[in-house]
């Protein structure tokens, strides 16, 4: 196909164009619309070069044409014009006359007056000539089918520059010219370009976009390409003019887009090979890893469980070689097999091997993990704030090397810019994030979504998705993997196998690659370093005969026993601990924050366990708390410790306890309180004892995997767990489940989602798939907390705004949360009551918003509505963070929420 930086795109520019202003300022020359959009199109054309996206817009456009137009290359020029003329034309809207004497104070008098109802607005009038202009190209020449098609396409073309001010995309079929007293075609005439020669008829075209829609249907188009196209273009078209406003208006020209080229690439692989031994090994003895033979790595020790680790790491790498020209890879790894340091071997494989490659994603399902996982990276290849950010809502301001209070204005804003465009060539963030960059709708998301293209994505804990989106979570990946030449990883210790809910004829169906041969697989999940490192007990599900305890005097009962099993086997454990110290951790995890409460205040009552520590992490614990306690349990070896704490320590807590204690859920779930567990294989007599307490339906409503987990007699249940085999047993059935579904008419399925693709419905395809159903909300306790909980970059920022630090009596210093709520009530305040630089204004409330989130936790509807009696509510919607006024009441440091004060305390997780 033609490339984008041939043809003459001032061939149809304006007339007198120097007179039409675009921005004003209040110390420069007022910028005029051909200097802006020249330097638009420069941006954009720098884009399209780093990222590499004109094969990527090729292929989009190519691919997407149906087989029954036969001219596919003259009609594929033709949309990849328009796809660019969209960048060229999307303020030539700034000529409507109120546009420059209302916005631009522009007192020339001499523009062409023309009667409409959209006062000051550029945007709708930038579409119209778009349209009129590049539907006049050669569109009228084209037979039926033809036009059908191009029709329906450059009219899409159009809605990124009708909201390329907007906050949201809707839908395509919004777009609105009011088409009976339309008169913006007499803005025509002021271009170095003939009238269009049928006027009327191509006005009718344009202003009638429903109808561009109606024979659409009936072409087998490739929808989802065409999203894709679209979307790629609202990102382009908004970050371009972002890039070149900035330029203007602050001097800020960008030159580095964070990407992994040149002298950063060749770092980045050189350190992972020789930084640490292992990796050097890895890579260096790659074949003779791959071969050693399981047999000799059956008895239980760390240094055979060093080895798997790399026996592992070592197929998988021949594997990816292998499949090189593929996009999307299974890595299916035990507990304990070291899937980050795998995961980042496969990342520098693909970038040694694929030149294009030239960004790297992490994706996991909890902060948590993204903070932990972050460290790691920059450890393994010796890299700083430069080049990897973490992306998340408690994440704050991103700084690269210079101090917070450090470095010149101009550094800062463009730091301000990078962190505005993720411009690191490493982003870890969460999979809300990752999803919402792939199918949401807002410009925030869309600004970074161009970066997608020539990536390495890594996504984490696949099985944290809810089944019923599977089918969507597969259709997005494997499009995206293929048309955005990316390279896929979806790695999990139980990984439901997705693909085989694509659609008969999808292209990539069969094509989503194991990097560990199923034969492997079982190999290694089934040597007694990884299954063998921990055995389940189920003797208290025996005892009760596997039900749950019935009536509050049963209850009772039950965590009475509950609490003499820990005794019992944490003491035998310590009694035999093979350490000079008889130490021993127990990890006790319950579904619901209530009875992790209850139990807790059992162990703290009881003499028995006087000499133990005891902790508590639920998911309204604050951070720095729940850093305080992993920190401590690592730290102090010789303790006695019992860890009570609800399912959010499954994962991104990386601790290594000694016996485990759960009530059980989803089975995967209880194989994931597992990991917490002798991690390492360097203990014996390490167990994880299942019980059944509380109902799990509330937290699982929806979830096959909870129904088909109920329909398990007790042996199937064990050998599921202790084969690890989830594939035959579970997921298979679920995946039937999800099928059968997708079949039946009477309820809302995959097909019905697909019809959002049609109509380019991007608020649909957005708010119809969502990860989480419930709306979280931060709720912010303004408590004390010593300041040795919080992280040396956190203390900057404190110190930065100048929070005070108080000193109690024992000369321990503290942060008040109430001051650092004042200094962000200062900041939002004078940010709103001054015209201050926007870049400044935004990264201080970054910056403060970071430490703000230490004392946050997040909360769903029915929680908030629980806890609303304790919240200052005037100053709750004023700021739209819930602010915990009467926290003493309910609220303290080491224990979360009062759970007992609550009429549903319950509902706490």
């Amino acid at each position: 196909m033609a490339s984008l930086n041939e043809g003459e795109p001032l061939l149809r520019t304006l007339k007198d164009r120097d007179k039409y202003y675009a921005h004003t300022h209040i110390s420069k020359p007022y910028e005029t619309l051909d200097q802006h959009l020249k330097l638009v199109v420069r941006y954009f054309l720098k884009l399209i070069e780093e990222h590499h996206l004109e094969p990527i817009i090729d292929a989009l456009i190519l691919d997407g044409i149906p087989e029954n137009i036969t001219n596919k290359e003259k009609v594929g020029n033709y949309i990849k014009e328009a796809f660019f003329l969209t960048i060229l034309y999307h303020d030539f809207g700034k000529i409507n006359h109120l546009f420059q004497e209302k916005k631009m104070k522009n007192s020339r008098g001499d523009f062409e007056i023309v009667e409409h109802k959209v006062d000051s607005q550029h945007s709708i009038i930038s579409a119209y000539i778009y349209l009129m202009h590049v539907l006049d190209n050669d569109f009228l020449e084209y037979n039926d089918i033809e036009q059908t098609f191009t029709d329906a396409i450059i009219s899409s073309f159009a809605y990124p520059i009708v909201k390329h001010h907007a906050k949201y995309l809707d839908s395509v079929l919004d777009i609105d010219f009011d088409s009976q007293e339309n008169l913006f075609y007499k803005y025509l005439k002021l271009f170095e370009k003939d009238m269009p020669q049928n006027v009327e008829v191509l006005h009718e075209i344009v202003t009638d976009i429903e109808t561009s829609f109606k024979q659409f249907d009936n072409l087998k188009v490739n929808h989802f390409n065409f999203y894709a196209l679209l979307k790629l273009n609202f990102s382009l078209l908004t970050a371009s003019d972002y890039y070149a406003t900035g330029e203007y208006m602050q001097d800020l020209k960008v030159d580095d887009f964070g990407l992994v080229k040149g002298k950063l690439r060749e770092k980045v692989i050189q350190n992972f090979k020789h930084i640490k031994s292992y990796n050097k090994n890895l890579f260096e003895k790659t074949e003779l890893l791959k071969n050693i033979s399981f047999e000799d790595l059956q008895e239980q020790s760390n240094n055979n469980l060093n080895l798997l680790r790399q026996k592992l790491a070592a197929q998988v790498l021949t594997s990816l070689r292998l499949y090189s020209d593929d996009h999307l890879f299974y890595l299916e790894a035990p507990t304990g097999a070291g899937k980050t340091n795998v995961s980042l071997a496969c990342a520098i494989e693909l970038l040694e091997s694929n030149e294009r490659l030239n960004k790297i994603f992490y994706v996991f399902p909890f902060t948590t993990l993204v903070t932990q996982t972050f460290e790691a990276i920059k450890g393994s290849l010796a890299i700083d704030n430069e080049y990897i950010i973490q992306l998340h809502s408690k994440s704050g301001f991103h700084q690269k090397n210079e101090e917070v209070n450090d470095g010149n204005y101009g550094e800062k804003r463009l730091n301000f810019i990078n962190n505005h465009f993720v411009n690191y060539p490493i982003t870890l963030l969460t999979h809300i994030k990752f999803f919402d960059i792939l199918k949401g709708n807002s410009k925030e998301t869309n600004y970074i979504f161009h970066r997608l293209a020539n990536s390495i994505v890594i996504i984490d804990e696949l099985q944290s998705y809810n089944p019923k989106h599977w089918d969507k979570v597969i259709y997005f990946l494997s499009n995206y993997a293929k048309l955005f030449n990316m390279k896929i990883i979806l790695m999990s210790a139980t990984l439901p196998k997705i693909d085989n809910l694509l659609e008969k004829n999808s292209p990539m169906k069969g094509k989503v690659k194991y990097l560990i041969s199923p034969e492997s697989k079982t190999k290694f999940f089934q040597n007694s370093n990884f299954a063998g490192r921990v055995s389940f007990d189920y003797s208290i599900l025996d005892k009760y005969n596997w039900k749950r305890p019935n009536g509050e005097a049963q209850k009772e009962k039950f965590l009475q026993d509950l609490v003499e099993k820990i005794f019992i086997e944490s003491e035998k454990y310590a009694s035999t601990n093979k350490q000079k110290v008889k130490s021993v951790r127990s990890l006790v995890e319950f579904i619901t924050k209530k009875t992790a409460s209850k139990v807790l205040k059992m162990l703290q009552t009881d003499r028995r366990f006087n000499d133990y520590k005891l902790y508590l992490i639920s998911g309204e614990i604050l951070d720095p708390r729940r850093r305080q306690i992993i920190n401590a349990i690592k730290a102090n070896q010789d303790d006695k410790v019992i860890l009570v704490t609800t399912q959010v320590v499954e994962a991104g807590v990386d601790i290594d306890m000694d016996l485990g204690f759960k009530d059980r859920s989803l089975i995967d779930s209880d194989e994931q309180l597992a990991g917490r567990v002798n991690r390492n294989a360097s203990k014996s007599n390490c167990k994880v004892f299942l019980f059944d307490y509380d109902t799990t339906s509330f937290i699982y409503k929806g979830d096959k995997r909870l129904d088909v987990g109920s329909m398990y007699q007790r042996e199937v249940y064990k050998n599921i767990l202790e084969s690890k085999d989830f594939d035959t047993n579970f997921y298979e059935i679920v995946k039937t489940e999800i099928i059968s579904l997708n079949q039946a008419e009477a309820v809302q399925n995959f097909s019905d989602y697909f019809q959002h693709f049609k109509r380019f419905r991007f608020r649909d395809i957005n708010t119809n798939f969502k990860l989480i159903e419930q709306e979280n909300e931060s709720i912010f306790v303004p408590l004390i907390i010593p300041i040795d909980h919080f992280s040396s970059e956190d203390q900057k920022v404190a110190s930065y705004f100048c929070v005070p630090n108080i000193e109690n009596e024992n000369g321990v210093l503290y942060i008040d949360g109430k001051d650092v709520w004042s200094k962000y009530v200062d900041i939002v305040t004078e940010n709103q009551e001054r015209n201050n630089d926007y870049f400044s204004n935004q990264t201080q409330l970054k910056q403060i918003y970071g430490l703000l989130a230490k004392f946050m936790f997040s909360a769903f509807s029915n929680q908030v509505k629980e806890l609303s009696t304790y919240f200052d509510l005037e100053v709750s919607e004023q700021y739209g963070i819930r602010y915990m006024s009467h926290w003493k009441k309910i609220y303290s440091y080491e224990k979360g929420i009062d759970v007992d004060m609550l009429e549903r305390g319950d509902i706490f997780l």
